[in-house]
């Protein structure tokens, strides 16, 4: 093999060799851009969902005001409300993908819709009846206490979450 073909050969190679790391370093960009694109449509989707569960129960106006209400409120009141819709399609299809977000939005998300889900079981048991007055007023307690819990996590995704929104 003569000098001239050594070079024509090591000249492909070297071409074959920047390409390949071209097309490997174009699909890690593509693959980055794709992971960081369905994160920020997950923090989104499961965002709108928790201000729209705030939105629909009246909580998300003014905490004072339902926690007003929930003083205030008689049993049928309380037994005819729903603070939540009954699914929460977003996160129960999305549970899966929650390790895309950092750890303490996480456990946020997690509490936030363990929290919703209190409060309905405590719809859920004044509306089944049969309960005293001592009962209703420790059930009206820990509800008013689960929306100070609510609104403060609430406050920790809007500045966690600010990135993705």
């Amino acid at each position: 093999m003569d000098a001239e073909s050594s070079v024509t050969l090591s000249m492909t190679a070297v071409v074959a060799a920047f390409v390949f790391v071209l097309t490997q370093a174009i699909h890690l960009g593509v693959s980055i851009y794709s992971q960081r694109r369905s994160r920020k449509n997950l923090a989104k989707g499961i965002y709108s969902e928790i201000c729209s569960v705030m939105q629909v129960s009246g909580l998300a106006s003014s905490k004072e005001d339902f926690e007003k209400w929930i003083e205030n409120a008689t049993i049928d009141e309380i037994s005819n409300h729903t603070l939540v819709m009954p699914y929460y399609k977003v996160y129960e299809q999305n549970v899966s993908h929650l390790g895309m977000l950092p750890s303490s939005v996480v456990s946020d998300i997690v509490l936030i819709y363990f929290l919703f889900n209190r409060m309905n079981v405590a719809f859920v048991h004044i509306k089944k009846g049969n309960i005293d007055e001592y009962s209703l007023s420790k059930m009206k307690d820990m509800m008013k206490e689960t929306v100070n819990d609510i609104v403060k996590i609430r406050k920790n995704l809007d500045n966690d979450l600010k990135k993705y929104l």
